[in-house]
């Protein structure tokens, strides 16, 4: 076997492990309509048609089956474009990881097969038992004869994670090492993108969880900015007030300084001017008693007192009798 070879039945042994673990209820978002046919091992399996361009038809939804003219039986296959989501739920919101896209497993699928075995996330989302699937599911139909599809047995029971069909007997006519190594390598590629799209998925949830935060953040900030203004702006009336009303009290403090060295220099006058005035007195006093002991006193007569005046009583009477008799 080449190394081809052993590539390809790597990378089938490793995504049928995975197929073996999903569960089997998958729920579809749209409606679908009613299939002749529709196995749970082929829902969603990509549908290769070697030779024709695109050789990629999309994933399988259902299929019909008929009876042709030369007695063979041919399929008529439904195909899609659509993703497999693990549904999580954390309390009443649910919660999508991407499963399987286009058919392929996701870089999370094994990740989240660990989920679902112990019934949680990592954050605590319990697993809601079900996948649900979004996408169209009308995308193209592909009619081919049942033996055309290889290994159609294998795919059935879950072993084959895809669907070739061979209608133009390329497969079967060469080795196909070739064409499963182009595979090989394109859907190595594909889950290095789907692991890209999850790596800058999860980017993204944490940069909007950082975004959330500092959101908050700004609004605690704000809140606690517009606290401070108010308590600022109180600060600042009453720093206004506080001035106003020293400024008062240094004008009063100021006169009042203003008074009391008024007072003080009246009083200095004052006593420099009954200190003036003393000396004054005392020379006064000195030069009365040389002016005393100059002079001699004069001797004075006593003077009788004044006799009382009659006549004029006795006037006065008859003048009062006179006056009576008129």
């Amino acid at each position: 076997m080449s190394i081809r070879d052993e590539i390809f039945r790597y990378l089938i042994e490793g995504t049928r492990q995975a197929r073996i673990s999903l569960p089997l209820e998958i729920r579809t978002v749209s409606s679908i309509s009613v299939p002749v046919a529709m196995s749970k091992a082929l829902f969603g399996l990509p549908i290769i048609v070697p030779g024709e361009k695109p050789c990629f038809k999309g994933q399988y939804v259902t299929h019909t089956v008929y009876d042709g003219e030369d007695g063979s039986r041919r399929w008529i296959i439904k195909t899609g474009l659509f993703s497999i989501m693990a549904v999580f739920i954390e309390r009443d919101t649910r919660v999508y990881y991407p499963f399987s896209e286009l058919g392929v497993l996701t870089a999370t699928a094994p990740t989240i097969l660990e989920w679902i075995r112990r019934g949680h996330d990592d954050y605590g989302r319990r697993f809601a038992g079900y996948f649900e699937v979004v996408g169209n599911f009308d995308v193209d139909m592909v009619e081919c004869k049942e033996d055309d599809i290889l290994y159609l047995d294998r795919i059935m029971s879950g072993e084959l994670p895809l669907i070739i069909i061979d209608k133009y007997n390329i497969l079967r006519s060469q080795t196909p090492s070739e064409f499963f190594e182009e595979y090989a390598s394109l859907q190595f590629a594909y889950r290095e993108l789907v692991r890209q799209k999850a790596e800058y998925e999860r980017r993204i949830r944490r940069l909007e969880l950082q975004v959330a935060t500092r959101e908050a953040e700004y609004r605690v900030i704000k809140q606690d900015l517009d606290e401070l203004s108010d308590i600022i702006s109180t600060l600042l009336r009453e720093n206004e007030r506080l001035r106003e009303e020293l400024s008062k009290r240094d004008i009063r403090d100021r006169f009042k300084y203003a008074k009391i060295e008024v007072y003080e220099s009246m009083i200095h006058s004052l006593q420099r001017t009954i200190a003036e005035l003393s000396i004054i007195l005392d020379r006064i006093a000195s030069m009365k008693e040389k002016v005393e002991k100059m002079t001699p006193t004069p001797t004075v007569a006593p003077v009788p007192p004044p006799k009382p005046e009659k006549k004029e009583e006795k006037k006065e009477e008859r003048r009062y009798v006179i006056a009576k008799g008129e």
